[in-house]
């Protein structure tokens, strides 16, 4: 894209995670976990992680191991303002879907274990989703932040 920085960090199964930013700013410390499906950075004083979950029912041991090992990896060692946002592939709550949710208790425990706020303010009470299938909607995509 023309004005912009695109980082990879791709895999050898083609699973790959990016982070886009505009030309002139420039990102540090930059950390890439070894399966592709997450990376951050540091613009200043932020983190900015962007991570893809393992999808699928028989991906839940994988998908817990990202969010209770394998996101440590990504976080800073002292406190920072976080921008976590990315393709988690699972819901914190029935009302995140339609239809049977995919919960996943080791995300809940990690959002409410560092303090995250949830950036999505619905204008109305209705639900909005990010990912539409023929078998209904969930909002699997997020966006994750602390502010010191």
């Amino acid at each position: 894209m023309y004005g912009y920085e695109t980082l990879i960090n791709e895999g050898t199964d083609k699973i790959c995670t990016a982070i886009v930013v505009k030309e002139g700013i420039s990102l540090t410390n930059i950390k890439l976990l070894p399966s592709s499906r997450g990376m951050a950075g540091l613009f200043k004083d932020t983190w900015l992680i962007n991570i893809y979950a393992p999808s699928g029912a028989e991906n839940r041991h994988e998908q817990k191991k990202m969010f209770t090992h394998d996101l440590g990896y990504l976080l800073p060692t002292c406190q920072r303002d976080i921008v976590l946002a990315g393709d988690f592939n699972c819901v914190i709550s029935p009302s995140d879907c339609t239809g049977s949710p995919n919960t996943s208790k080791a995300l809940s425990s990690t959002i409410q274990g560092l303090a995250l706020h949830d950036v999505w303010e619905s204008p109305s009470q209705q639900p909005h989703y990010s990912h539409y299938t023929n078998a209904g909607a969930t909002r699997i995509d997020r966006i994750h932040i602390i502010v010191l």
